[in-house]
């Protein structure tokens, strides 16, 4: 590898807070590359060799563990889909279902009838820190810091926790 190449890992590793990166980027890989000064094929190598993963697949995964908290939190399908930056709402729970293979419903306050929750699928060994509570709790919080969201805040949106 050229020196060229070994200048742009060195940035890319001086990131510290790749959440907040990704908020900032609307959860888009090419403009994350593009806010990192980099090309895309550059942080997908990036993604591959740090996280083991590609940045779409990181994206998808940190969205779904933030659109798991606000769900927890009594939030609609629709605010969500809004607040986290997808398209519609049904692109919001088509990708919530890639992630965790149930609808969103399942975390909404109150849904949970005993069962265990699922966690995140095909997880690596790598990517099951994603699943830890405590690493959805710190998650959480950047994005509530990022987006200037008070964890105390109430926000209220019209409709139901349900409502699509």
């Amino acid at each position: 590898m050229n020196d060229l190449g070994r200048i742009k890992i060195s940035r890319l590793s001086l990131i510290g807070d790749w959440e907040a990166l990704a908020s900032e980027a609307k959860f888009q890989p090419a403009l994350m590359a593009r806010k990192c000064e980099t090309s895309l094929r550059h942080l997908e190598r990036y993604f591959e060799h740090q996280f083991c993963t590609t940045p779409t697949a990181w994206c998808r995964e940190v969205r779904g563990l933030l659109a798991v908290a606000l769900i927890s939190q009594g939030w609609s399908c629709k605010a969500v889909a809004v607040e986290l930056q997808f398209a519609n709402p049904s692109h919001f729970c088509h990708e919530f279902k890639k992630v965790w293979g149930v609808s969103p419903s399942t975390f909404a306050p109150g849904a949970n009838t005993g069962k265990r929750l699922p966690g995140p699928r095909d997880a690596s060994s790598r990517d099951k820190e994603w699943a830890d509570p405590t690493r959805l709790a710190e998650c959480r919080k950047k994005y509530m810091e990022v987006n200037r969201i008070s964890l105390s805040e109430n926000r209220s949106f019209t409709g139901s926790h349900n409502a699509i």
